[in-house]
């Protein structure tokens, strides 16, 4: 299933959101969440909100609870309280981006031999970015647009 979300906006004129399902024939949109597996606690680290809103959702469900933060500043916070089984980072991101968040993480968990795995985000198509990201310490890479399968795809490959 590739789904697609698109979002226009014109300043003094206003926004329109407009979505595609690509559904299996039989298949219909219910409105409710999958009964799918559950992967536990996620977190979203994106500091576009209507990209965070779709990931969450995608994640949602897929029957994680996730929680949200809009930069690398707020996500070390988040992950310095609480157990995530996966992050989702962008990784171009104002202030302290996604490639240094991913280095403050890994240096904390060297303390306590934990490691929380990262799929890095990201639009950009530059050579040599999921190396950048693999040299940082994240487990994972994926670019936008992003969609459902592939969400799914790294949810189980890293959660649990």
């Amino acid at each position: 299933m590739g789904s697609e979300i698109e979002l226009t906006s014109e300043v003094g004129i206003g926004s329109t959101f407009s979505f595609e399902l690509d559904l299996e024939p039989g298949q219909q949109s219910t409105g409710q969440r999958s009964s799918g597996a559950r992967y536990g606690n996620v977190l979203v680290v994106e500091d576009n909100e209507v990209n965070s809103i779709v990931i969450a959702s995608i994640l949602e469900d897929n029957g994680c609870t996730v929680r949200c933060a809009a930069g690398g500043q707020e996500a070390l916070e988040l992950l310095r309280d609480h157990r995530f089984d996966v992050v989702f980072m962008d990784i171009h991101m104002p202030g302290l981006d996604g490639i240094d968040t991913a280095r403050e993480l890994r240096a904390l968990e060297s303390r306590d031999d934990s490691r929380t795995p990262i799929v890095a985000v990201t639009a950009s198509v530059l050579p040599g970015d999921e190396s950048r990201c693999r040299e940082a310490g994240m487990d994972g890479f994926i670019r936008k647009p992003i969609n459902d399968r592939v969400i799914a795809e790294a949810l189980a490959r890293f959660a649990n």
